[in-house]
């Protein structure tokens, strides 16, 4: 579960005040489909950014699975990353000298899996979202559709309790929600446990 409770996160800007987000109370369970939605500047980066452990509020406690992670020290911070959060960023940040596959195996890596096991599980999660045909290809080999799937992939392979993913304005949401839903449906009847997954768009 996470559960934001009283979080204000403050940006100074010279001598001004900026606020990413105020007295913000928010309850999200373990296995829901969460999507946020709202204007350009209204908060929505800011709070992904908070709930992933990217940055820390001003004020405010956030809990994760139990753990308060307002309270963690940097060195604390990237552990939780590491362990708890899968990402699916706006440009999706795949590594352009290796592959779909060899992608979604560096998720696997930070798990200690390596070498021809990190391989086969690599090639079941492409295969669970869909796309176990886009192994051998690079990322320029890809469409973006195709690049987001193969994210998707790499950010679940960490088996993190949560997952966000950040859209770029020209995806809409009911598109999003159509595609990419039946697939974590999908994956949760097989064999990793669906995290609480975030859609910002």
């Amino acid at each position: 579960m996470i559960e934001l409770k009283n979080v204000t996160k403050i940006y100074s800007v010279g001598e001004k005040k900026v606020y990413g987000v105020r007295d913000l109370n928010l309850a999200i369970n373990e296995g829901e489909f969460v999507v946020i939605v709202g204007p350009s500047g209204c908060g929505k980066s800011t709070l992904l950014n908070l709930i992933g452990g990217i940055d820390t509020p001003t004020e405010g406690e956030i809990t994760i699975e139990g753990e308060n992670i307002s309270k963690l020290d940097d060195r604390e911070l990237t552990k939780f990353r590491r362990q708890k959060v899968g990402f699916v960023f706006q440009f999706f940040n795949l590594i352009s000298t290796l592959t779909a596959c060899e992608n979604v195996e560096l998720s696997l890596n930070l798990r200690n899996i390596k070498g021809k096991k990190a391989r086969k599980e690599a090639l079941q999660y492409l295969e669970m979202i869909g796309v176990p045909e886009l192994k051998d290809r690079f990322p320029s080999e890809l469409s973006g559709g195709e690049q987001q799937r193969v994210a998707i992939a790499r950010a679940l392979a960490k088996k993190p309790f949560t997952c966000w993913q950040m859209n770029r304005q020209e995806i809409l949401i009911q598109k999003a929600v159509k595609e990419l839903y039946p697939h974590s449906t999908n994956l949760r009847k097989n064999w990793v446990q669906l995290p609480l997954w975030l859609l910002m768009t």
